[in-house]
Order: C-alpha cells, then sequence, then structure tokens
C-alpha cells in the first residue's frame, strides 16, 4: 500500500511547500493545500493507514488500543487508551501488530499536517446500516417472534403493504426471508439505504403489535435515538454529550437483554462518535455512501460493455468522457432549479387562493406556472410530499403538505396545508400530527429541512392519528 500511496504523497508534499499559483479576476496568489482527513469504509481505511485488517484481531480499533477482550464489554469511551502520535511511533518500533494492530508505518505520516492518529474520520453507513443496525433488528424481531408478539408473515405483509409515499418509495426494503434471521450474524440482504428506510420505519409497521415497555422493543428505540444524533448534518454541543449517554445507555441494554453475546467491533467504533463530531462536525458527511452510489456507474459500465481484457482502461476512458460532458454542460454545480410539465395561469385562478396566507399584496392576475414536479439543489419535490417548514419556539417541527408547486418570478413556492404537531410518541418513534384549515405559501429555500417526508397511519384500527417520521433530528 506504501508503495501505492507514496506518488501521491510527493505531490501532496508540493502542495503544502510550493502550493498552485491562481490568477483570476478575483483572486491572485498562491494556494497550498493538505490532507485533513481520509475516508473509507473501515476495511479500506485501516488497510491504508496500515492497520490491522482483521477485525477479529486483538486490536481492531483505529481511534484506541483497546484490547479484543475489553472492548466486547466496553460501553464508555476510554481516554487513556486513545492513540497519539507517541504511543503510536513506540508500537510500531515493537513491530508486534498481533498485540499493538499497527502492521507497518503509513507513508502519509510524511506529510506536514498529517498524522493517521488524527484521522478520526468514522463510516457510519457501514458501522450502522450494514452493521449494528441491521445486527439488532434481526435479534430484535427473533425476540418479538418467539414472545408470539408478531409472525414473520405479519411482519412481511405489513412490510410489502406500508405506504412509503414518493420519499421512500425507491428504497422500499425487501421481504425477509426465515434463512435471514436465523443467523443474525449474517447479512441482511438489504442495500444500505432500504436498511435505513426499514430501521426508521419499522415503530410505525409492527408497534401496534409490541406492548409499550417491552425491553427488547425499548434496545430498537434506543438505537433509534442514537441514529437520529448520529446521523443529523446539524448537532450542538449539548446533543453531542447527550448522545454519549444515549450510546452508553444501548450498550448496557444490549448487554443485559443478550448476556450470551458480546458487542461486535462496530458497536465499540460507535463510542468514538461524540469525540469524532467535536472534532470534524456532523460525522454523517464523511460516510461512504456517496462513494457507494458512485461504483453504479462503473458497474453499468462493465456490464455494458463485456470487455475485460483491459478493464481498467475502459473504466477510466469511460468515466473521463462522461465527466468531461458532466463539467461542459454545466450540471455538477449548478443550483437552479428543473420544473416539470405543466400550465401557465392566473394566481387568482388557484384553487383556495383566499386562504392561503404568503400572497398578501402580490396581484391575483399575476401569471404564474403550476409545473406537476419540480427539482431544487438535486431533490425533486411534488404534490402529496410533506415538508418540515418550520419550527416553533419550543423547539417542536412543523410540517405542511405540499398542494400546489408554484413559480413565480424565478422564484419556486410551495402552497402546503399546515399539520399541528401535537407531541413526539416514543413507542412509534414518530411525531404525532392532526391534520388543519390553514394553507400557506412558502419559498422552497426557506424550510427547515430539504428531506420530503410522508404522512401514515397506523395499523391499530382504534388509532385515528396520524405519523410522520424523521430522518434526523435538526438542532
Amino acid at each position: 500500500m506504501n508503495a501505492v500511496l507514496e506518488p501521491i504523497v510527493n505531490e501532496i508534499r508540493d502542495l503544502e511547500l510550493n502550493g498552485v499559483q491562481i490568477e483570476t479576476t478575483l483572486f491572485k496568489g498562491t494556494v497550498k493545500a493538505g490532507v485533513a482527513q481520509v475516508c473509507g469504509d473501515n476495511l479500506g481505511l485501516n488497510s491504508i493507514l496500515g492497520y490491522s485488517e482483521s477485525f477479529s484481531a486483538n486490536s481492531v480499533c483505529r481511534w484506541c488500543r483497546a484490547h479484543r477482550a475489553v472492548l466486547r464489554a466496553q460501553t464508555v469511551e476510554d481516554p487513556s487508551s486513545l492513540r497519539d502520535k507517541g504511543n503510536y511511533n513506540s508500537d510500531s518500533l515493537l513491530n508486534n501488530s498481533t498485540e499493538t494492530g499497527i502492521k507497518r508505518d503509513c507513508a502519509l505520516n510524511k506529510l506536514q499536517f498529517y498524522h493517521v492518529t488524527d484521522n478520526v474520520a468514522p463510516d457510519v453507513m457501514h458501522d450502522i446500516l450494514e452493521g449494528v443496525g441491521g445486527f439488532e433488528m434481526k435479534l430484535v424481531l427473533n425476540s418479538l417472534i418467539e414472545q408470539k408478539l408478531i409472525t414473520l408473515e405479519q411482519l412481511n405483509y405489513r412490510l410489502t403493504s406500508f405506504d412509503y409515499g414518493f420519499c421512500d418509495g425507491g428504497n422500499k426494503p425487501s421481504a425477509i426471508k426465515p434463512q435471514d434471521l436465523k443467523n443474525p450474524d449474517g447479512a441482511l440482504r438489504q442495500t444500505a439505504s432500504q436498511t435505513w428506510c426499514l430501521l426508521r420505519l419499522l415503530p410505525l409497521m409492527i408497534g401496534d403489535l409490541v406492548p409499550e415497555g417491552n425491553q427488547h422493543w425499548e434496545l430498537f428505540l434506543s438505537l433509534l435515538c442514537c441514529m437520529e444524533l448520529i446521523f443529523s448534518p446539524a448537532l450542538t454541543h449539548g446533543a453531542i454529550i447527550f448522545l454519549g449517554y444515549l450510546i452508553q445507555e444501548h450498550h448496557c441494554l444490549f448487554l443485559d437483554l443478550y448476556p450470551n453475546r458480546h458487542l461486535k467491533p462496530k458497536h465499540h467504533f460507535m463510542l468514538h462518535y461524540p469525540r469524532a463530531i467535536r472534532k470534524l462536525g456532523p460525522i454523517v458527511h464523511f460516510w461512504s455512501m456517496r462513494f457507494e452510489a458512485k461504483h453504479g456507474f462503473f458497474k453499468r459500465v462493465s456490464h455494458v460493455t463485456c470487455n475485460f481484457r483491459n478493464i481498467c482502461k475502459t473504466q477510466a476512458y469511460r468515466h473521463q468522457i462522461m465527466m468531461c460532458y458532466t463539467l461542459l454542460s454545466g450540471q455538477m454545480f449548478s443550483h437552479e432549479f428543473e420544473v416539470g410539465p405543466g400550465c401557465v395561469t392566473l394566481l387568482g385562478t388557484i384553487e383556495d387562493f383566499g386562504k392561503v396566507s404568503g400572497f398578501e399584496g402580490i396581484p391575483a392576475f399575476t401569471e404564474v406556472y403550476v409545473p406537476s414536479w419540480v427539482r431544487y439543489k438535486g431533490t425533486s419535490y411534488r404534490p402529496g410530499m410533506t415538508l418540515l417548514v418550520s419550527h416553533s419556539p419550543d423547539g417542536e417541527p412543523n410540517f405542511g403538505t405540499i398542494q400546489r408547486i408554484v413559480v413565480m418570478s424565478s422564484k419556486v413556492r410551495v402552497i402546503v396545508k399546515n399539520w399541528e404537531t401535537t407531541g413526539f410518541e416514543r413507542h412509534y418513534f414518530a411525531f404525532t400530527v392532526f391534520p388543519t384549515s390553514a394553507i400557506e405559501a412558502v419559498d422552497i429555500d426557506s424550510i427547515d429541512d430539504y428531506h420530503p417526508l410522508h404522512v401514515v397511519r397506523s395499523h391499530n384500527e382504534n388509532n385515528n392519528h396520524h405519523y410522520i417520521s424523521l430522518k434526523y433530528r435538526l438542532f
């Protein structure tokens, strides 16, 4: 690996020392650059950074020197075991990867402003969505089935018939097979996006079948509490401290419920998340989800070309052609909106125009364009989707379901019908909302969260509430 990294390191060192001369109308001078973090999955990072590539070894953590026997029951980060330049150098001199977890000194350590012990970027996609999340969900489902609270047939029926809406329809989970539950340590046979969708919406699917206070269900809800902070794009200092306590509580409950099992390395990596967030900010920005999505292009090219004599050259050539097209067409960094088919009409002819707040002062005879959908900054919106419009002074989210989309004066406005938020129901891990008659027009760039959501009903016939499940919590 160091032989591969050597030419890259030489180029980065030149950028650190000499930089690049840039002359534009806005700036003229030398710009120097360096490496802050290296991102990747756990195996890839351990390989690049020179750590042990076996996760059954005695020392598997990039952040600390905890022994395998310790991390299997560890619920709180131990600051005294964290790796730093001093103990890293002493461990490297021992040349004993079995005990230290360090196989070799990484070539990246030759850089001026970088050291592998400062590389704290985790990969929450593989740690949670393809690790702890799927593993614990199978354990909890097995426990609920053993308690005769649900059956696998019931679960799959609700999973396939659930109303996912526009926003989650593309990530609809696959049916769960009996052999998948028999081996909790095996793969869940879902993509990361499908797993995330299933984890978020499972309480709404089967929550009415599980009695409140069930300890196995509490473990699952505890994991969701951790996830809504881990996946959040904005966190406060207090929320980071709270996350540490949530992770500790979750790990302790896991060990109590499953005394015959131990915490996995991915459980241990979660202990270091609060420290990583303090150093880097929200760690969801460092996950491998976008890298994995990029692989889709190369998979399609290899399938279409059917030429494996020099597949690397073919892939590189096709990728360069695609990037040239993307850059020259101006699509890559465009923040303009794209509108779908629709019609031009007068603002006053829109249904319930007189009840809509936000159009005050605009003449009713103003011409507007009403599209069937709009794509703004990469996200598609259409009538029927629900948006997190704003937050109340006490922090409660305010939701609105899109009734119409209006384009006027090169601005996109959505006409939403507001919901009244009555509170957060932890058993279903969703906000309870009631419909109102209030209608307002909102600028698409002023909403608090750009992710579209969906309003669902409980399967319980005696429950008339509407629920909205968030992808993460905003602070």
